[in-house]
């Protein structure tokens, strides 16, 4: 017996205010987890569907990381720990350039991992959504793995 996957409604009230600024204009209004779970049809499992879903977004986040420096990941890690962004953003590279010159106001930043700050600072401005968010995606993966020794973090997420 095939059955539709239905999510909670805890679960729908929490994606319905995160995540409706990212529907297509006139979708707004619509619950976004009903129309990704019925967006697969008749006898897929819920189970089947985050699979999917979670894949393709593993997947952007890996084929769209920037090509940054040790020193430049090291950096941009501890400009994002404990305050990772979550979106929508209108400008997301000038979002992540502003964190990176907090800090740097901050702490001194470029001098404390010997970075070429403006050329960071360059990059991040003209870095799409998806280079951005792979960024807070790697910096998060960074901090998850707090058990392990910095260079075994580094080396897992094939940064260093």
């Amino acid at each position: 017996m095939s059955h539709k996957p239905a999510a909670s409604k805890a679960t729908t009230k929490i994606f319905n205010i995160k995540f409706k600024s990212y529907l297509p204009e006139g979708d707004s209004q619509k619950d976004p987890v009903a129309l990704v779970l019925n967006g697969y049809g008749e006898g897929v499992t819920a189970g089947e569907i985050l699979e999917t879903v979670v894949g393709r977004y593993l997947y952007l986040m890996n084929r769209h990381r920037p090509e940054l420096t040790r020193h430049d990941w090291m950096a941009l890690i501890e400009v994002l720990g404990g305050d990772l962004p979550n979106g929508p953003w209108e400008a997301p590279g000038e979002m992540l350039a502003t964190k990176v010159m907090e800090k740097q106001d901050e702490i001194g930043l470029f001098e404390r991992w010997r970075i070429n700050g403006p050329a960071l600072i360059s990059s991040l401005r003209a870095m799409n959504p998806v280079e951005v968010c792979s960024i807070i995606h790697t910096a998060e993966m960074y901090w998850c793995m707090d058990s392990q020794p910095s260079l075994s973090r580094l080396d897992a997420l094939h940064i260093i």
